[in-house]
């Protein structure tokens, strides 16, 4: 999604995809405990969940952006059920307001775009078209994201458990 957004080739998104799983899969096998891979593979993916909504808030398409902040919510309820068992109904409860946002914003974001470029029907431009994201601006919105990620797999993983119930 993120290589879609940024309008790469299909070559250099097959490329990132291939390398990015070569390197989850790897940490699957190779690191020695289930615990260092599950906390590498939440960073990881926190981090690539995290890019889509902020380039998508930076390119001012702030309904799907919101979805996407709510979806970040619904995996960081998922893990901390994992890590720490906050109840069914708790847990349930995040994950309705969850879910709907998610829903509503993308519905809300994908009439913005129907209103917005094209009336007669035909399919949906890139919702960052025109929009300029330099590698300076990218490497900002990634190291957010993973410092992001880091420190709520970090927390969740370490902090939370010791924590009293």
């Amino acid at each position: 999604m993120i290589s879609i957004l940024l309008g790469f080739s299909a070559r250099r998104s097959f490329t990132i995809i291939w390398l990015a799983a070569l390197f989850t899969f790897g940490a699957i096998l190779l690191l020695p405990s289930l615990r260092a891979a599950y906390i590498i593979i939440s960073i990881v993916g926190g981090t690539t969940d995290a890019i889509i909504p902020l380039l998508l808030l930076y390119g001012k398409q702030y309904h799907l952006g919101a979805a996407g902040l709510f979806h970040l919510t619904a995996a960081g309820a998922v893990f901390f059920q994992v890590v720490r068992n906050m109840g069914v109904v708790t847990y349930n409860q995040i994950m309705f307001v969850a879910v709907w946002g998610q829903v509503g914003f993308v519905v809300a974001g994908v009439m913005e775009l129907s209103k917005k470029y094209h009336e007669g029907g035909g399919p949906f431009p890139n919702p960052l078209d025109g929009v300029t994201v330099t590698r300076a601006t990218l490497f900002k919105i990634v190291t957010i994201a993973l410092a992001g990620a880091t420190a709520l797999s970090l927390f969740f993983a370490f902090v939370l458990p010791g924590l009293g119930s």
